[in-house]
């Protein structure tokens, strides 16, 4: 078992390679966002405020946490794991296929 998810690994390296490296570069850039977020929060709250609370709630923002490190990241890492899960699933997806064809 072991050996055919290693080999299946070998398999998809290079696609797995560029979208780690695409979520990485997401994440960078998302984070890199943060410094400009805490220089302007007071604006950026009030942006925030405009929303409805029904848009807040469904995307998880609260006011309160959304300045901090942790709660700007947890929101970031919303949006990554639904790459990641995008990812698995295309990988998925094509073993399942390559298995049925052969």
């Amino acid at each position: 078992m072991l050996t055919m998810f290693v080999h299946e690994l070998k398999q998809y390296r290079k696609s797995t390679i560029i979208w780690n490296i695409s979520l990485l570069a997401g994440a960078a850039f998302y984070l890199s966002l943060f410094q400009g977020l805490v220089k302007e929060t007071q604006a950026f709250t009030k942006v925030l405020q405009s929303f409805p609370v029904a848009v807040r709630q469904a995307f998880g923002i609260t006011l309160d946490t959304f300045a901090s490190f942790t709660g700007f990241y947890s929101y970031v890492l919303t949006f990554l794991m639904l790459a990641f899960s995008i990812q698995a699933m295309q990988i998925g997806a094509s073993i399942v296929s390559k298995e049925e064809r052969g």
